[in-house]
């Protein structure tokens, strides 16, 4: 096995930094390709399965991914080929969907991707208009993953005046991104 480049003209710190960038967006979109898996294959082991082909055949054909357009669609289309062949050849099945209609679930996918960037820009938003403080319980509780008493600990509250305090936040928060979605989103926190 050779450790020369795949293209001669790309450096080692070009590679690194296309499979970081792979590691990126495979990162932040496995798991809504997962959910397009887990939509058409039925049996858990073989959706799993499917996912790891997949996986495999987005790093082998990161190389042709334009990245002008967006990810997910270009790895959603990789993943309906993978069940397709999945489903072909489980063909003796007796729950098997047909072609159109395993396309249409992968473009459903892809556009639930606009959706959900437009929540997170919303949110990102709504989150830089908070006050410091409650910037910061945010963190204590999201980023750090700290349950309500070490963040009652941390800011010299109680368990209980924490919880009640991120619950207010978490309402000022969707009351805002419904603002700016301008959508009645349902569902307490």
């Amino acid at each position: 096995m050779s450790s020369a480049p795949e293209h001669p003209s790309e450096t080692a710190t070009e590679r690194f930094a296309s499979r970081r960038t792979l590691n990126v967006l495979w990162s932040q979109n496995h798991l809504m390709v997962l959910g397009y898996i887990r939509s058409v294959v039925i049996d858990f082991h073989m959706a799993d399965d499917v996912l790891q082909e997949t996986a495999a055949a987005v790093a082998e054909r990161f190389d042709d991914y334009d990245s002008s357009r967006p990810f997910l669609p270009w790895a959603l289309g990789i993943a309906r080929n993978k069940v397709l062949v999945t489903l072909r050849a489980n063909s003796r099945d007796r729950c098997v969907f047909d072609h159109e209609l395993v396309t249409q679930l992968s473009e459903t996918y892809a556009e639930l991707e606009t959706s959900n960037n437009d929540v997170q820009e919303a949110l990102s938003d709504c989150v830089t208009h908070l006050h410091r403080r409650a910037r910061k319980l945010l963190e204590l509780r999201y980023v750090r993953d700290l349950p309500a008493n070490a963040i009652a600990q941390a800011t010299g509250t109680t368990a209980g005046a924490a919880g009640m305090a991120l619950h207010r936040i978490r309402k000022v928060l969707r009351d805002c991104v419904q603002s700016k979605l301008g959508t009645a989103m349902q569902g307490g926190d």
